[in-house]
C-alpha cells in the first residue's frame, strides 16, 4: 500500500475513498483494514459487528 502511493505520487489523507477487496474471510479482513488503518486511519470506519 506504502508503494502504490508513492507510484500514484499523493498523501494518504489526499483520499477521498478506497476500494477494499480482501478475501471477505475474517483474518484477511482484519488484515486489509489494519493496512489501511496505518496509512490514514480516517479512511477507516468502524462499525458493530452484525
Amino acid at each position: 500500500m506504502r508503494q502504490a502511493i508513492a507510484d500514484a505520487a499523493v498523501r494518504p489523507r489526499d483520499a477521498d475513498a478506497l476500494v477494499a477487496h480482501a478475501t471477505s474471510t475474517p483474518r484477511s479482513d482484519l488484515a486489509e483494514i489494519n493496512a489501511i488503518g496505518r496509512q490514514n486511519a480516517s479512511l477507516v470506519v468502524r462499525h458493530p459487528a452484525r
